[in-house]
């Protein structure tokens, strides 16, 4: 870790401890992708003033109560396994980690394999990344990525500006907090509409971004407002709402894909009629 914060070989332990923690859950997450069914215990070996470095050790857990049985073992060989995987050079989780800064949360173009060396091939736009097999599924966990954005969650900070991951064969990753993003999971565009319809004011948000939360008499959900004629009146209190106010807006309706997950998102382009109840009274009484 590098900034303000860590020049004098110390960094907040609010900061510290959850990034620590998320890089275990990677570890263990690693292990369950992989079909082994043992827990992985990530230890802080010492630290160093500077940058503030910290060795870290991967034991199986309950390793020294398992010692003598372990050796020889399955769990030795998949432990040896994980370790090699995660940290063994720039195939490893060093290389998963450059993939996802490379590829910034955009699909890559291909992924081959390639038996003959044991090793996946993720093909970008003008060059390739190469990684053991078995690291496409860590790319394709959405625990992996939720984890590796907490890992890298104190960038968050302005003390902090980067975090360096080197390897023992003195290959250096430098993530910076630009490269916080390319840990989402890539998205897809599938589908846009736009369709008139009515809603009733479920909740709404005098906040610039805040989304309103609108049902159509069967579904609630919260929707985007974008008409800035409509959230001016609001604004200046030329608009007033009431329990029942309807809504006639023309609604946008987006649909994506991000990872396996299909999200929908909408938003109101315009706001073309607003119906108050006072309105609808005022009609019965007056065509009376």
């Amino acid at each position: 870790y590098s900034g303000v914060d860590v020049e004098t070989g110390t960094i907040d332990v609010k900061d510290f401890a959850p990034s620590l923690m998320s890089l275990s859950d990677i570890l263990n997450e690693t292990a369950r992708l992989l079909g082994y069914d043992f827990e992985v215990s990530l230890r802080i070996k010492s630290t160093s003033r500077g940058s503030f470095e910290v060795d870290l050790i991967v034991m199986a857990k309950d390793f020294f109560e398992k010692l003598i049985d372990f050796f020889g073992s399955k769990e030795y060989d998949a432990l040896k396994k994980i370790i090699e995987l995660l940290f063994g050079g720039s195939a490893s989780l060093y290389g998963l980690f450059k993939l996802f800064k490379k590829l910034r949360g955009k699909k890559p173009k291909a992924i081959n394999f390639d038996s003959d060396r044991n090793i996946t091939v993720f093909v970008l736009d003008d060059e390739s990344v190469e990684t053991f097999q078995g690291v496409e599924k860590l790319y394709q966990s959405p625990e992996i990525r939720e984890n590796a954005k907490k890992f890298l969650k104190p960038l968050e900070k302005e003390g902090l500006n980067s975090i360096k991951i080197k390897t023992e064969m003195e290959e250096e990753l430098v993530l910076e907090k630009k490269d916080y993003s390319s840990f989402e999971m890539p998205e897809e565009f599938l589908s846009e509409s736009v369709e008139t319809k009515h809603f009733q004011i479920v909740q709404l948000s005098f906040k610039e971004e805040n989304k309103w939360k609108l049902s159509d008499g069967t579904n609630t959900f919260f929707v985007r407002m974008s008409d800035k004629n409509f959230l001016a009146k609001v604004q200046n209190n030329q608009e007033g709402f009431f329990k029942d106010s309807i809504l006639k807006v023309k609604l946008k309706t987006y649909q994506k894909r991000i990872g396996a997950k299909l999200e929908t998102e909408y938003e109101v382009l315009e706001v073309l009629e607003h119906k108050k109840p006072s309105d609808e009274l005022r009609l019965i009484f007056e065509s009376s």
